[in-house]
């Protein structure tokens, strides 16, 4: 009954990479990740065919959606660690019923 963030990646991707290394590696959003929502990570090499199905054309790219699967948001390229962990704050705490990402990030 949690969140879903789904991270597309690409292996030849340098933003993915720094990605990996900078934001989902921090200790505070490992510990997001784990205990708030279910976190899925495509490589989009190998997964081709799911990434085209959420309309992934570039990399990296997150999708959040409700526990029911229902999509709220794509979030193409680079998303800095600070953004990210107030984009999992944005699903957590379902905000995302009353104002889009954009407003929530920018108060």
């Amino acid at each position: 009954n949690k969140p879903v963030v789904i991270f597309f990646y690409s292996r030849f991707c340098p933003y993915c990479d720094d990605m990996e290394r900078y934001v989902l590696s921090d200790k505070e959003v490992s510990g997001l990740l784990k205990n708030w929502v279910v976190f899925i990570k495509i490589d989009t090499d190998k997964n081709g065919r799911l990434a085209r199905a959420y309309g992934v054309w570039s990399y990296p790219t997150i999708w959040l959606l409700e526990p029911s699967g229902q999509p709220i948001v794509k979030v193409p390229g680079y998303v800095s660690k600070n953004d990210f962990k107030k984009m999992l704050v944005f699903v957590k705490g379902r905000h995302y019923t009353s104002m889009t990402l954009r407003e929530f990030l920018d108060m």
